[in-house]
């Protein structure tokens, strides 16, 4: 992968960090990557995907079950994304991995504040446009964003990283 670092001169949220990344890519699609998660997926088999789709943003998607730390993301059959529910406790369900494979000029075609959330302001508010696609990927996921998993992730990943 080749790969171009943009540091935020003030934070700018997710979308706006996101979108200056974007200025910085010569492509027509982009791939992020949320930095308090590691989930060992296919970017390949996950850029063809979004390529067929003609997907606005394509999301690596984790089959979970008994939480409620995340929201739950649903799909119809032909795998687009119809739906992000808060935060609840679910038996099962499939939850957002933090890896997208973005087509850039997307986030260009509405007029973002220089702050805002891409969570929010993009993928929910694409929800069922048809634009939003899922692959689900059951392997290795770990979101390092509460210490305890911070933890548990010094004794799993040790040696690996």
């Amino acid at each position: 992968l080749s790969y171009k670092y943009t540091i935020e001169k003030e934070p700018l949220g997710t979308g706006g960090a996101i979108r200056l990344a974007c200025h910085a890519v010569k492509g027509e699609h982009t791939l992020i990557i949320n930095g308090d998660t590691l989930f060992d997926i296919d970017i390949q088999q996950l850029s063809i995907f979004h390529e067929q789709k003609k997907s606005a943003c394509s999301i690596a998607l984790k089959p979970m079950k008994e939480f409620s730390r995340y929201g739950a993301v649903e799909m119809d059959q032909d795998d687009r994304i119809t739906a992000f529910n808060e935060k609840k406790f679910c038996s099962k369900g499939l939850i957002n991995g933090g890896v997208y494979a973005l087509k850039k000029d997307s986030l260009a075609e509405k007029d973002f504040p220089p702050v805002f959330s891409f969570e929010k302001e993009f993928l929910e508010k694409n929800t069922g446009s048809g634009r939003l696609f899922g692959m689900t990927f059951d392997n290795y996921f770990i979101d390092i964003g509460i210490p305890e998993d911070y933890e548990r992730a010094q004794t799993e990943l040790k040696g690996i990283l």
